[in-house]
């Protein structure tokens, strides 16, 4: 969600949705994950959402995922992995629109994320 490398606050609003905010070399961003199942530590779940991500920075690096100054939203459909000592990690994939063109012409990518990341209780 916060482009690149960054840091990312995530934080549960009930057993199946959680609400992120983050930011990073390229972007910050707000999301809402919705898991299938309720979450519990030391499983593998199965979680979709949505993700906006404003991306000032992407016209002006080597990493020219986007042309131009822009807005992300992102439609993704992933896993995330909840360790039993604070281990988190994630990886999804699935559309997303800039609004503005891509280097190949199109207004829709497809977009993903990996995620290591640790919990403080």
């Amino acid at each position: 969600m916060s482009g690149f490398a960054g840091v990312t606050y995530e934080r549960f609003i009930s057993s199946r949705i959680s609400a992120e905010v983050g930011a990073g070399l390229v972007g910050v961003g707000l999301g809402i994950k919705y898991f299938y199942t309720t979450v519990t530590i030391k499983k593998i779940l199965l979680n979709t959402g949505i993700t906006v991500t404003a991306s000032p920075l992407f016209n002006t690096t080597d990493i020219r995922i986007v042309e131009g100054n822009g807005l992300l939203i992102y439609l993704p459909v992933g896993l995330s992995y909840f360790g039993g000592k604070g281990l988190n990690l994630g990886v999804d994939i699935g559309p997303g629109t800039t609004f503005t063109k891509t280097y190949n012409g199109n207004y829709l990518i497809v977009y993903g994320n990996f995620k290591v990341g640790f919990r403080f209780h």
